[in-house]
Formats: C-alpha cells, structure tokens, sequence
C-alpha cells in the first residue's frame, strides 16, 4: 500500500475563476445595499447612535490557524510508512499550526446587519517525518498554504461601543502543496508527493466582538471555523483541510 499525496499542479484559471465569481457577487451586493440602508436611517426617530450608523468600513488583521485535521494525516502517514519501513522501524510524523494575516471590505445596512468580503491567507505549515531508512534523517515532507475568500454576513448587537456579533457566510478555499527536503525519502519508500494547488468551496461559522474606540476606529477579534471541502490528494481516510481561525485587528468605518 502506497502513501500518495498527487495534488497535480493547477491552472490559473482553476483557482482565479472562483475568486472572480466571488469577487462579482460582492460587487453587486456593495452597490445595491447603501440605497436601502440610508432610507433605513433617515426615516429613524430621534437621535441615532453613531455607533449604529450605515456605512462602509475596512480592517486588517492578523490569524492564528488551528488545523482540525492533523490527527488524520499524522495518523494515515505513520501507518503506511510503518507498512512500508517493516516493524521496529522507527517513523515518526508531526504537524503544526501556523499565523497569517487578514483584511476586509464591508458595508453595515441596519444597525444589527452588515455584508463583509473577508480574504485570509495562512502561512504554510509542516508536515515533518523523522525515519531511519536507509539512514537516520528528518525534516519536512511536505507543506501547506492555504487562502480563502469568503462573503460574511454580519449579525450585530448593537450595545452602543462594545458590540458582539455572528457570523455567517460562504465563498472559497485555495490549498497549495509543496514537496519537503526529505520528500526524496518517502518517495524512494514507496510514496509519491507531487506539488498542487486546489481549489474548493468552503464556509465560514464563527462569533466576534467589535470594540468602538472612537466612531472611526474600532477593535475586533474574532474566532472562526472554515469548513472546506479541499481534501488531502489520495491519503485515505483524510476528511476535510478544515480549521480555526482566531484573529485580531483593527476596523475603520467611513
């Protein structure tokens, strides 16, 4: 039995073809929301909160990404490396969680709702192995790289400057895979890494907390879970590249 990680090298095309539908759906949806809430606000009885006000808004932010999947991929490797290395053989594999960065664009319509097109890009993270055939060596089989571009919708209680939120929405998951320095040895084991990049649709659920410091410039952060339905390329029993997100950032509202 063989471990064969083939993700296959991707067109242009694959992975920018589902950013551009992302992209044009996020379009129309900025360009038809503020008509609708402005008429919300100006038709509102007394003073309103400033804190409520509709709008656009950016923010940057940075990510700390606990993979969900790592259990499944060190347990399949270490068993078909145990297979092929023959018992007593000492194989070992690890995998780590990894940082990246996020920005946004926005546009609240009512004081409790707001649509949001979110971009996050993960640094890779390892997958290292530790054998002792022909000789003792380590170091990484193989990486990942992962972005994803989702449109959130934004569920808000409005509670003046401290506002928490949910949050909702769905678009697309890009995974890049790239060989190791000891992808040599598996391959020469029996194993077979071939670098890609895929791209997959993918869901964001998660809760999140604006803090106002003044009606221009707020605080968040935010813990999410994307769903994906990019799989590990031909490991067995490998579910969904799925993981948390927990991030911090800054927000500017126009």
């Amino acid at each position: 039995m063989q471990t064969r990680i083939d993700a296959g090298r991707g067109t242009g095309t694959t992975v920018l073809g589902p950013f551009a539908r992302v992209l044009w759906l996020a379009l129309i949806v900025f360009c038809w929301l503020p008509g609708l809430a402005r008429a919300e606000w100006q038709s509102y009885e007394g003073e309103p909160d400033p804190f409520d006000r509709p709008g656009f808004y950016v923010g940057v932010g940075g990510t700390y990404q606990y993979n969900l999947f790592h259990k499944d991929i060190e347990d399949v490797i270490q068993n078909e490396l145990d297979d092929q290395l023959g018992p007593g053989t000492n194989a070992s594999i690890s995998l780590g969680d990894s940082q990246g960065i996020n920005a946004l664009v926005g546009y609240r319509v009512w004081s409790w709702f707001a649509v949001e097109l979110q971009y996050e890009w993960v640094d890779q993270y390892d997958i290292k192995g530790s054998i002792d055939v022909p000789f003792p060596q380590s170091g990484t089989i193989y990486n990942i790289e992962g972005q994803t571009l989702i449109l959130n919708t934004k569920w808000i209680a409005p509670i003046w400057r401290v506002q928490p939120y949910f949050l909702l929405g769905g678009g697309l998951a890009v995974a890049d895979v790239g060989r190791g320095d000891v992808a040599d040895a598996v391959v020469a084991l029996g194993g077979d890494i071939n670098a890609g990049t895929h791209a997959s649709p993918a869901a964001r659920v998660g809760l999140g907390l604006d803090v106002y410091i003044t009606e221009h410039i707020l605080l968040n952060t935010q813990a999410s879970a994307v769903l994906t339905t990019l799989k590990k390329p031909d490991v067995q029993d490998v579910t969904d590249l799925n993981y948390m997100s927990f991030s911090a950032g800054l927000q500017y509202r126009f």
